[in-house]
């Protein structure tokens, strides 16, 4: 897959969003750069909107939601990319599970004390690092 047709994709939520099938290495890491390019470019708009010109943080929910969209485009590839390398969907989500509570951890702090909850989100972060770093050397493989 191009790189112009894996754009297009991108942006096209029905088959962005979408783990049926098979992705090709080249469609994983063009969508992979393409997501982290958007993502860059949307939390430095997020940031000098929010804090340089309005000072309003309502805006960053937006932000957040269009960051989401991407990270969604991103596991969704990466699960198509397990299939056709003809590994389980479970590395992807279980990555995206560990990311989620480790963003969640904070709020644990109402709970327990910071410390409990700071060394909760350090742990989910490490184990979230090291499946993503198995599942990225997955993706490197030929297709099967």
């Amino acid at each position: 897959m191009t790189f112009k047709e894996t754009l297009v994709k991108t942006f096209q939520f029905n088959k962005a969003t979408s783990t049926a099938g098979r992705a090709k290495r080249s469609e994983f890491w063009y969508t992979t750069a393409i997501c982290v390019v958007m993502s860059a470019i949307i939390d430095a708009l997020s940031y000098v909107l929010t804090e340089k010109i309005w000072g309003n943080e309502d805006i960053d929910f937006i932000f957040t939601l269009l960051s989401a969209y991407f990270l969604i485009v991103n596991i969704s590839c990466m699960c198509r990319r397990m299939h056709d390398i003809r590994k389980s969907n479970t590395l992807p989500v279980c990555i995206l599970v560990f990311a989620s509570v480790a963003f969640l951890a904070p709020l644990l702090s109402k709970f327990t004390s910071p410390e409990i909850a700071s060394y909760t989100g350090i742990i989910l972060n490490t184990i979230s690092a090291i499946l993503l770093v198995y599942t990225l050397y997955l993706c490197t493989k030929d297709s099967k």
